[in-house]
């Protein structure tokens, strides 16, 4: 026969409370990051016609750790090109995340650097085909902070040919002529300056 104990109800209910109340945290933090990345997406669509592949997402005690992203370009990129490219994708997700409204409860570390960041792009042909060496079809943001760029070797699928990294700290300053700020600081006021990627003498002063 059976016998129930009523004296742990409560703690149950209480460990039940807890369980939805970081629940309920942990939806109305995955919503404020998921509409800054969303916005974040189109901006990059319509500017450079890039298109979201593949999301991703870390998270730890209820907050964004790390938020990864993958695009394809149907458009050849040189490596100069393509290391403007991902610094651009970088720097604009940070200045989106880092100045949102009411992010600081979203994020685990807060400011976001590049090191919670982790994107990569496939370069594709205007017919979607894939390139080969020595034609660049990846460049890319580690979750270990560099910036990788990669040839594929011909008639294979992503067997890669040559691979090459770079320090996201010294792929900005070749980009843009800058160290790396140790505060965050944008490449470019994405809402004041629309128009071409940037250059090299295309930064702040």
């Amino acid at each position: 026969m059976f016998k129930f104990s009523f004296f742990g109800f409560p703690i149950l209910l209480a460990s039940l409370f807890s369980f939805f109340e970081c629940e309920d945290e942990y939806d109305k933090n995955m919503v404020i990051m998921n509409r800054v990345i969303d916005t974040s997406i189109k901006q990059l669509n319509k500017r450079y016609g890039l298109e979201a592949c593949g999301r991703g997402s870390g998270e730890l005690d209820n907050k964004s750790r790390m938020e990864s992203v993958s695009f394809t370009i149907n458009h050849k990129l040189t490596k100069d090109e393509a290391r403007i490219l991902i610094i651009e994708i970088v720097e604009l997700f940070l200045h989106n995340i880092n100045n949102t409204k009411n992010i600081d409860s979203v994020l685990y570390n807060n400011p976001f650097t590049y090191k919670n960041l982790q994107f990569v792009v496939f370069i594709h042909n205007q017919d979607d085909s894939s390139n080969f060496h020595p034609d660049l079809g990846l460049v890319y943001l580690s979750k270990r902070g560099v910036v990788g760029f990669a040839t594929y070797t011909p008639g294979t699928r992503y067997k890669r040919e040559t691979e090459i990294e770079e320090p996201y700290e010294e792929a900005y300053k070749i980009a843009t002529g800058n160290d790396y700020p140790e505060a965050f600081k944008p490449v470019r006021d994405w809402k004041s300056q629309p128009g071409a990627p940037l250059t090299n003498t295309d930064h702040p002063s």
